[in-house]
């Protein structure tokens, strides 16, 4: 199983920024994966490739335990020309691409406003660089992480459906560079000077559905991951797919905003959001950062296009395999179909008593808001400092819940009913108050209580991770 990331930006982006620096960079991820669904092979040191994008042309440049330095400046000698497409290979050494010195100064060197990375660990094919992704053809770039199931079975049958041009594209051995034919088999023109968005998604959607089609007539039940990544440098199209219903594709994550620097010494890195535009767009196999606000994971079965505009669209790819996010199964995918129906019903139980849990966990915190009044009295009349001590804390209580309820009613608030209902629970904590006092049945304390209990539900129904306070990511508690 391999890992990738793609970078597309309004303005170019530092390799190193992506390649080097971040706390789990993509050459991290190449010995220190933490999200693989694949242990057979739990280090990607079988290769290593970026695809830039300078002007008008790509270049590439792979790396298969390499480290030489005529390639090396062959490559600072392209990316300083105008415009240029052009392929660039480095030898066999025995350095992998987390120990590589020229990989580290490229980094440091080379900006491009499109990146592709890859660090691979072949399930098929040889170890060459042939097989190292990304792959290029004319404008177009493919990377993908996962593996065609079967794939010796289905091959022939694959390559019989290529035309001579395409077929004689291919420069290794690998399910990869096949499925990339294939896509281009896709296409209307794989020469044309411009793709539209909807000419590569739809080209991607037959693409994966020739690929199951090859596998039922071959009787493979194996599933097959297909985390597959295209662009033509304006367009990024990006899948996280797998040829199942019960079992989990390999993971994909994204991130966008308009800025992504380090704000802390060590690759502590964070995506900052000024505005609603969208600068920067980071489609990962994992988080580069430990910043939980910062990613939000591609549901399985899912098309994520990258538009020339910098607009995301998401695009749920609908065919046997899918699961809408409503059904139960899709929250229970990668378990044994038995525990998925337990876990069904059992949802279905929790579901039902719902109300139920809600009402008594109300009546348990009237009653500990009950108590701790009948208490705050006792302690009242042992003398004035208890009196002015527990003042204190009932008005720290009014203030926090003030605060708290200030600041998550508008996203709690989010429809006319959520509105109505926030407005009436809060005016009958009022008036109950109000009345309880009138009576001399109640006293601050209980009322600072059902103050706290009111905020803390409004605070649950609006927290969206927008508060001030920190979320940075434990990567131990989170991998």
């Amino acid at each position: 199983m391999c890992r990738f990331v793609v970078y597309k930006g309004t303005q170019p982006v530092q390799l190193s920024q992506l390649l080097t620096k971040p706390a789990h960079s993509i050459i991290r991820q190449a010995f220190d994966p933490r999200l693989r669904t694949d242990h057979r092979r739990p280090i990607n040191g079988d290769g290593f490739g970026v695809g830039i994008q300078l002007q008008d042309g790509m270049i590439l440049f792979t790396i298969l335990n390499s480290e030489y330095s005529h390639a090396f400046l062959h490559l600072l000698h392209l990316c300083v020309q105008p415009a240029h497409t052009s392929i660039v290979c480095f030898g066999p050494d025995d350095n992998k691409a987390w120990n590589n010195d020229n990989l580290t100064r490229l980094a440091e060197k080379i900006k491009s406003p499109l990146v592709f990375a890859h660090v691979r660990a072949y399930t098929s094919g040889s170890l060459s660089l042939d097989n190292c992704h990304p792959f290029v053809f004319g404008k177009l770039m493919f990377m993908h992480n996962g593996e065609v199931a079967g794939f010796e079975k289905i091959k022939r049958k694959l390559q019989a459906s290529l035309s001579d041009e395409i077929f004689s594209v291919v420069k290794g051995n690998t399910d990869s560079e096949w499925s990339f034919a294939l896509f281009l088999s896709k296409l209307p023109d794989i020469h044309a000077s411009h793709f539209t968005t909807q000419i590569l998604r739809e080209a991607m959607e037959t693409t994966i559905i020739s690929l199951n089609e090859f596998a039922r007539e071959a009787d493979i039940v194996e599933p097959s991951l297909l985390n597959f990544v295209v662009s033509d440098g304006e367009t990024v199209v990006a899948t996280r797919y797998i040829s199942s219903k019960v079992h989990e594709a390999a993971s994909l994550w994204y991130s966008s905003g308009t800025s992504f620097d380090e704000y802390a010494p060590g690759g502590h890195y964070r995506m900052s959001k000024a505005d609603k535009r969208e600068n920067i767009i980071l489609i990962a196999s994992e988080p580069l950062t430990f910043e939980k606000a910062d990613w939000m994971e591609i549901r399985t079965n899912t098309m994520v296009v990258i538009t020339p505009k910098m607009n995301i669209l998401q695009i749920p790819i609908v065919d046997e395999f899918y699961v809408a996010p409503s059904d139960p199964a899709s929250q229970n995918r990668g378990g044994t179909p038995w525990l998925i129906t337990a876990a069904e019903w059992w949802g279905i139980f929790l579901r039902f008593l719902t109300p139920v849990f809600i009402g008594l966990e109300g009546i348990s915190s009237l009653l500990v808001a009950q108590i701790c009044g009948q208490k705050s009295k006792e302690l009242a009349s042992k003398g004035e400092e208890w009196q002015f001590s527990l003042l204190v804390l009932a008005a720290a209580a009014y203030v926090a819940s003030a605060t708290i309820m200030v600041l998550a009613y508008p996203a709690a608030a989010i429809n006319p009913l959520s509105a109505s209902l926030l407005g009436a629970s809060v005016a009958s904590i009022v008036f109950l108050t109000l009345i309880g006092f009138a009576l001399r049945r109640t006293n601050v304390i209980e009322s600072a209580g059902l103050a706290l209990f009111l905020s803390y539900n409004v605070w649950l129904c609006g927290f969206d991770g927008t508060f001030p306070w920190n979320t940075s990511w434990d990567a131990a508690a989170t991998y």
